[in-house]
């Protein structure tokens, strides 16, 4: 499915083309026979096929001579793959339309890392960049038949090793510091150390004759609700003489914004000016619709050829980063459209340990989720990438805003003339990339590196003299408080931007006051979840818990034998020093613990979900002292046992099906205050409320102590307390073992939140069996599962529900609603709304076995 949705864009790319202009011939390993050499020694070597990428672990793996990379404790055993240099080649002939034209160029896009290229013998590159693209002049070079081109890949870790070794002092980060490639790449506390080489984007031979048309940049000049005054930069390569039209139009409504008569210069850039006028806005998701303008501009030659057609999408909005001095510190939050915006959120890493997996669906998921579950931004973050064209496009269309690490984190950097020119094309081409999506909110200079310097011991650690301190300070300061802003006031002054995050670290009271905050108390220092409480930030861009991923996950990536706690493989997946010494000392603490390998994994899900929860409720019921939260993090690159919300294979943890409520635009939050137990209302909506408070008393025996209903206005963009009960009026009458307070928020006959306050820690809980009756519909046609309808006779809690092949293997199941707790009056009825299968077959769906575990039996 995945070659033949980027077969598809590429022919899409050719029906927007005519002979008027350039086209492009693609050397993929779809259309275009490669080979890779395999040198297992001296005298021993074979040139073999490259499959759909050219990951070299791919290409290694689908010619059987390593095994899969993410399976058991396999990435552990391939630390030769990086060591060596890897050559790659392909032969293609040119077709007559393409020998005969005036202008011919190779365009890469996505070199990782170190590479050279030849052409027919001839060196015609040399690439240091992943993050760059590059093109060369190769018409005086090429052949009409049997072309040779072949890239030669060197080992990025002796290159940066080399590197290092030129300086007096060694840099934190060692040798991906001196590297343009993703840092996680070279290892992460949630990452495996595969270093890959290969192309991460098509191969493209370009050809024209008089235009070449390159690319559009949209400036948003003035916004009113009247009107929008635009203005187009249009880049081309030009030899043609007289005039040509230009169309401007959407795509959607059909309505024409310009047309004009203009000239083509030998400059290469021609500059517009339009408007659009009563332009409706794009807002974020939560805030209103993420309306698009759909742009087309269509470029016709005198004779009628259509030098271009081009659709750029544009929205309407404004965007401000708001930093006030207060009585407090200072404040911290966006402003979109004048309104200020409290930030739901999460950091997202790469999707694979390279990237170089064509998975754009997978992407689009992510992106889908965030949104499902009504986050409103997503933080890419610094040690990965800059992300596909793709993915913001999805992110504008589905209203999520997205705060853009530059690539550089935790190391600092080196500040030589090379490096720092490097860098500077890096940032021009990505800049001018995305900049026009409504998504980018911010740039951020890196990531934890500012902090690193001050807060985590690298001065004393590398015996830095003052001399070597001062020039790698500056260094810093020249790239991250110079160069950067420079570029972005010249090519994107209108967003945002930030040198480093966080800008203080989470060990200084100040880190709470001003600024954003990475907060890692709650699990690097073992603080307990309450921590979270009365350590609120103004913007809150990291904090996090680990859980287990999915058994789906964990059964496709080990063998049955590994699937235990004690297992090595097991260990492997687990990239955190401490990893699992701290989340069994964090279930110690509050559930029963288990030598049940699925109860286990089931158990850390509900502590990470416990502990997420006391976050984002205490960092939303403080708004607007604090005006964010981002947590650590969505997504994995890898099945791994780490913080993310949602696992490798796509399945949502206990934690991601509970934001489903805490980042709804209504929360209500119960929280311990000295004797009192108050209860919140926090609404992120633009407009007031009125609606019903129903709180009631239960024991696990199923019977109703108490109740009382009260009637709320809510204000738009608020948080306040609605009802507090003295704590010592309930526990003088019941046991806080047996009891559950369960509140719910009614609008209508519709419910928009709800919440438990537990009395007691789980482990001390005397929970019953619940008595849990769920019926599953199927459908008629396929024989799949499709509603599951739940109902009980005594409170049940983390209710969840998965499905099995009739072998056991776990299938991944995505539902509307999974771990949730559930009371005697009510009646849930659950929809399914995906499976994906263990080994891919359509077979294992039907007659498949539905079960439920929750909190009540397991402990």
């Amino acid at each position: 499915m995945k070659k033949y949705l980027l077969l598809l864009l590429i022919g899409t790319h050719f029906l927007l083309k005519s002979d008027a202009q350039d086209s492009a011939k693609y050397l993929t390993p779809w259309n275009q026979q490669w080979e890779f050499l395999f040198q297992q020694s001296a005298i021993d070597s074979s040139w073999l096929k490259v499959p759909y990428t050219f990951n070299i672990y791919a290409c290694l793996f689908h010619n059987k001579i390593i095994p899969y990379f993410y399976n058991s404790s396999n990435s552990d055993s391939l630390d030769w793959v990086k060591e060596k240099a890897w050559k790659y080649r392909t032969a293609f002939s040119l077709e007559k339309n393409i020998s005969q034209k005036k202008n011919i160029i190779l365009h890469f896009d996505g070199f990782d890392t170190y590479a050279e290229v030849f052409l027919n013998d001839k060196k015609i590159l040399s690439a240091d960049n992943f993050f760059r693209s590059w093109e060369v002049d190769v018409k005086n070079i090429l052949k009409e038949t049997d072309n040779q081109l072949l890239v030669i890949f060197y080992p990025a870790k002796k290159m940066g090793e080399q590197k290092a070794a030129e300086l007096p002092y060694t840099l934190p980060g060692g040798e991906y510091s001196f590297i343009r490639k993703p840092a996680f790449q070279f290892g992460w506390d949630f990452a495996p150390a595969l270093v890959p080489c290969g192309i991460k984007n098509p191969v493209q031979l370009i050809y024209w004759d008089d235009f070449r048309f390159k690319d559009i940049q949209i400036h948003q000049q003035s916004l009113t609700d009247s009107v929008a005054k635009l203005s187009a930069v249009i880049f081309y390569q030009n030899n043609l003489k007289g005039n040509v039209e230009l169309r401007i139009t959407d795509t959607v409504t059909h309505q024409t914004f310009w047309t004009r008569i203009i000239e083509l210069n030998d400059s290469g850039k021609t500059e517009i000016h339009f408007e659009i006028k009563n332009p409706k806005r794009w807002w974020c998701n939560g805030y209103g619709a993420p309306y698009l303008y759909h742009l087309k501009f269509d470029l016709l030659y005198y004779n009628a050829d259509t030098l271009f057609s081009v659709v750029k999408n544009y929205g309407a909005r404004t965007i401000e980063l708001i930093q006030k001095p207060d009585s407090i510190g200072s404040s911290f939050y966006f402003k979109l459209n004048g309104v200020p915006v409290f930030i739901k959120g999460a950091n997202y890493v790469p999707i694979g340990t390279n990237e170089l997996w064509f998975n754009e669906g997978q992407r689009n998921d992510y992106v889908l989720d965030a949104a499902q579950a009504h986050m409103n931004m997503l933080r890419v973050w610094g040690g990965g990438i800059y992300q596909s064209d793709l993915f913001y496009d999805r992110c504008d269309k589905n209203g999520i805003m997205v705060w853009q690490d530059f690539p550089f984190a935790c190391a600092m950097y080196p500040g030589d003339s090379v490096f720092i020119n490097n860098v500077n094309e890096e940032i021009k081409e990505n800049v001018l990339r995305i900049r026009n999506h409504p998504s980018l909110v911010m740039w951020c200079g890196n990531n934890e590196i500012k902090e690193g310097w001050f807060n985590w011991g690298w001065q004393k650690q590398f015996h830095y003299s003052k001399s070597d301190s001062m020039k790698i300070w500056n260094d810093y300061q020249n790239l991250f408080e110079k160069t950067i802003p420079s570029i972005l006031k010249s090519v994107d002054p209108q967003t945002p931007y930030w040198p480093s995050s966080p800008s203080i670290g989470w060990g200084h009271k100040e880190s709470l006051q001003q600024g954003d905050v990475h907060y890692w108390g709650v699990w690097w220092g073992m603080e307990p979840f309450s921590s979270y409480i009365s350590h609120t930030g103004r913007f809150v861009s990291e904090y996090g818990f680990q859980s287990f991923p999915s058994m789906n996950c964990l059964q496709r990536y080990l063998k049955p034998k590994e699937l235990h706690l004690y297992s090595s493989a097991l260990k492997v997946h687990q990239k955190h020093q401490t990893g699992f010494e701290t989340i069994q000392t964090y279930l110690k603490r509050d559930y029963d613990t288990t030598l049940n390998f699925e109860n286990y994994v089931y158990l850390s899900q509900l502590l990470q979900a416990e502990g997420m929860s006391t976050a984002i409720e205490a960092h939303r019921r403080v708004k607007p002292y604090c005006m964010g939260t981002m947590y650590w993090q969505l997504n994995d690159c890898w099945p791994a046992i780490s913080w993310s919300s949602i696992d490798f294979e796509g399945n949502k943890k206990a934690f991601h099906y509970q934001l489903n409520r805490l980042y709804n635009t209504y929360l209500l939050s119960m929280v311990k205050n000295n004797n009192d137990i108050e209860c919140w209302i926090i609404s992120d909506s633009l407009k007031n409320c009125d609606a019903q408070l129903q709180l009631s008393l239960w024991n696990f025996s199923g019977k109703l102590l108490w109740s009382k209903n009260v009637a709320v206005n809510i204000p738009a963009l608020s948080s306040k307390i609605y009802f507090q009960l003295a704590l010592d009026s309930i526990l003088k009458k019941y046991d806080s073992t047996e009891i559950v307070l369960h509140s719910k928020l009614i609008q209508g006959d519709k419910m928009i939140s709800s919440a438990d306050y537990f009395f007691a820690s789980p482990k001390n809980l005397n929970l019953q069996n619940p008595e849990i009756k769920f019926k599953v519909t199927t459908d008629e046609k396929y024989k799949m599962p499709r509603t599951i309808s739940v109902s009980c006779s005594k409170p049940a809690f983390g209710v969840s529900f998965y499905a099995q092949r009739n072998d056991g293997k776990y299938l991944g199941f995505d539902l509307s609603d999974n771990f949730f707790s559930i009371f005697p009056d009510e009646y849930k009825e659950i929809n399914m709304k995906s499976m994906s299968a263990y080994s891919g077959n359509g077979e294992d769906f039907v007659n498949c076995k539905v079960s439920m575990k929750c909190l009540n039996e397991v402990k």
